[in-house]
Parts: C-alpha cells; structure tokens; sequence
C-alpha cells in the first residue's frame, strides 16, 4: 500500500502566519516540526520512506526536500504551476498506475491535525485490506459533524454495509460540497451526513477511471503528459502541457457528479464510506 501526501496549498486561511511562499503546511505551527513533516510521521512504521510520495508546488521544492531527507527522490511530484487538487490528484494517480494499478494508495493531506493517530492508522489499516480485496471501490474517511459547518463539504451516508473493528462502512449516496446555510442544517439534523476530511484509499486505476467518466478534459490533457512518463522528456512536457489543464477541486470535479447512479451505472461499482 502506498501513501501520497498532498501539501501543495498555499494557506491563505491562516494569513499572515500563512503566506504562499511559506504555506502553513511547511511551517511549526505545531510544536518543533511542520505538519507535513508530521503528516509522515504518523505514517510510519505502518508506510516506510519508499511507499510515502510528496505531491507539491515546484516553488516549495528545496524546502520540502530538505524537511523530508528520507523520502526518495522519485517519490517527490511536484506540479509545474498551482493548478488546484483535481489535477493534482489525477496526476498523482496516473502516475502511480504506471507502475501498479491495482494497489491500494491511501491520499492524505499535509495540513491536518490528526489527534487520536492510533485510530487514523487502523482506519487507513481496514482500508487498505478492504480495498485489496475490492479494487474497484473507493474508501472516503468521514467524520461525524460536530456542528453545522458550512465551510466542510458533506458525504451522504447510505445502508451500513458492514463492522470491521468498531469501523463502519455506509454506502455512499452522494455529496455537497460546502453547501448553504440552510441545507447545512437540514444534512446535520438529519443524522445521515458526515463530514468529507479528504483522507480517502482506492487504487490508482480506478480513480483513473472516475475522471475518465466524470472530468474527461482533465483525464485527457493527464493522459497527454503521462505518455512521456519515465522519459527523459517527462519534466518538459509536464511543465508545457500541465498549464492547459483547468483548475478545478477535487470535490467538484469528481465528488459532486459521482451519485450512486453513476458509480453503479457508468462505473460498475458503489462507493463506499466509513466514520472517524
């Protein structure tokens, strides 16, 4: 199983603290490490240094290499320009299909606070063996709502489909990315939505397959650059054909398109979901 951590955010929420050449991910916001340097700490030993990859902006390269000595080389992606998480994710994914399509890969992002650590380990632990078994299935880690925020995006949570270890496992109905006031109060009183942290495992191919059906432009101009994958002429083609692309989250490029229809219909396979 592998483990790619998404640190490529600029912050700005927490400017000045925050900056773009600084972004709070690569800062000691907590105690004497950053919360990327943390963010792979809390992976190990469960993921050693060569299944960990680094997916970032080329602007934080130097910094991020030199907070991360033992990730190898090859296990840094850096994207050519910001072009938000929905390409970066499809890069990432592309290119980890090259090498093995079908194996578990746990995305994760660079700038949470993760307190009870032991249980996000187990979680991405159930997961991954979940995922072994069901390689057409995508896993999303999501949290009960404390609160009706309307800053989060929300999973709709359908039949319980199963108990591992005290961790549940819901079919996935849908979802709403950061949605208005009112909706947000109606899903949190309903009691059938959580919160969407980000942290999700599949595989490779079949996230491949999500955009080649729900954001086929970003799957095609991806697809473009990867055919010159692990050629000497990767890093310029990458750097000239990666701007083409739209800059879109992740969230709405995929996530908002992919109801239950769709990934039973187009896709032959359900989501699934699990609570943190």
């Amino acid at each position: 199983m592998k483990a790619v951590i998404f640190a490529g955010g600029a912050g700005t929420r927490l400017w000045p603290l925050s900056r773009k050449k600084s972004p709070k991910q690569l800062e000691k916001i907590v105690g004497d490490k950053s919360t990327l340097q943390l963010a792979v700490e809390r992976l190990l030993p469960d993921f050693s240094y060569e299944d960990i990859f680094i997916s970032t902006n080329i602007i934080y390269k130097e910094v991020v290499k030199e907070q991360l000595p033992r990730i190898p080389k090859n296990n840094f992606i850096f994207e050519p320009e910001k072009k938000d998480v929905g390409p970066a994710i499809a890069l990432v994914v592309g290119m980890l299909s090259r090498q093995n399509p079908n194996e578990p890969i746990a995305i994760v992002w660079s700038d949470h606070l993760v307190k009870r650590i032991a249980l996000f380990k187990k979680i991405l632990k159930i997961a991954g063996r979940y995922i072994s078994r069901n390689p057409n299935k995508i896993v999303f880690i999501a949290q009960k709502p404390r609160y009706p925020s309307f800053n989060l995006g929300y999973i709709h949570l359908g039949q319980k489909i199963s108990t591992t270890e005290a961790v549940h496992f819901y079919k996935f109905e849908g979802f709403k990315y950061k949605p208005d006031e009112q909706t947000v109060k109606k899903f949190f009183n309903s009691g059938t939505y959580a919160w969407n942290i980000g942290h999700f495992v599949t595989t490779p191919q079949f996230i491949l397959s999500a955009y080649k059906h729900l954001a086929p432009n970003i799957y095609k101009n991806t697809e473009k650059i990867l055919e010159f994958f692990a050629k000497k002429t990767f890093a310029d083609e990458l750097k000239k054909r990666y701007g083409k692309i739209e800059s879109i989250n992740f969230d709405n490029a995929i996530l908002e398109n992919w109801g239950p229809q769709i990934a039973s219909d187009a896709m032959g396979q359900k989501i699934c979901s699990l609570i943190f």
